[in-house]
């Protein structure tokens, strides 16, 4: 029983929280790794996908039967599946794969970013040219620093 009498017990258990937990863990080894991810941990990754959909499918469910809004956002879980497979799939036969989050549209948000903060210091005609221009300085300078590593495949390695 709980201890307060105006608080009703949680409407999810703690194995539904399991869910939650998963994602935060993906989401976090994810943007924390590089583009390689090796195989041991991609298919820890892929796990944990996995869970938080099954997790997230059992709450929808739950919700549904008790009739109660509880989703005001909706996570694109069809591409967390193709990621969750992807990742097994190149896990299995590959010592490395491709971080899920090296497919996101967030680089193409830069751009956005880019343009809307350029677009108000300079020419309107000139923002695409200056935004490629400043973005090809950035990627030449990080391939320049990229050959000068030497840990490997797995950027973060402490080695």
């Amino acid at each position: 029983m709980f201890p307060c009498p105006h608080h009703s017990p949680p409407f999810f258990s703690s194995s539904q929280a399991e869910g939650v937990s998963a994602t935060n863990m993906a989401m976090g080894f994810m943007y924390s790794s590089g583009f390689w991810i090796p195989s041991p941990e991609a298919k820890r990754l892929g796990k944990y996908l996995y869970l938080f959909l099954a997790k997230y499918a059992e709450l929808a469910s739950l919700c549904l039967r008790r009739r109660k809004q509880r989703f005001p956002m909706t996570p694109k879980v069809h591409m967390i599946a193709h990621s969750a497979h992807d990742l097994i799939k190149q896990a299995g036969i590959s010592e490395w794969a491709v971080n899920p989050a090296a497919l996101t549209n967030s680089c193409q948000e830069d751009y956005i970013g880019r343009g809307a903060r350029l677009s108000r210091r300079v020419n309107v005609r000139q923002m695409a040219t200056n935004v490629l221009m400043r973005s090809l300085i950035l990627y030449h300078q990080a391939f320049l620093r990229s050959d000068l590593d030497r840990r490997g495949l797995d950027g973060y390695a402490l080695r």
